[in-house]
């Protein structure tokens, strides 16, 4: 008697979660530049702006990824 083939198990979804946190990085790190970017344009502040808008992207990344 042939026995029943096992059903195939589903990958993990573990890619799933690294794609979010990913994404969620480069949204906090491209949010931060921007508003940096703004401050630069409409205060006149350049590059400050950008500088400052870095530091902050850096230090919510690294706050991100210590919370996790």
């Amino acid at each position: 008697m042939p026995s029943t083939p096992k059903p195939k198990s589903n990958p993990p979804d573990s890619w799933k979660s690294l794609l979010a946190f990913g994404t969620e990085i480069a949204g906090i790190l491209l949010g931060w530049l921007a508003l940096g970017y703004l401050a630069d344009r409409y205060a006149g502040t350049r590059p400050f702006g950008m500088l400052v808008g870095g530091l902050l992207a850096v230090g919510h990344v690294v706050w991100r990824i210590v919370r996790l």
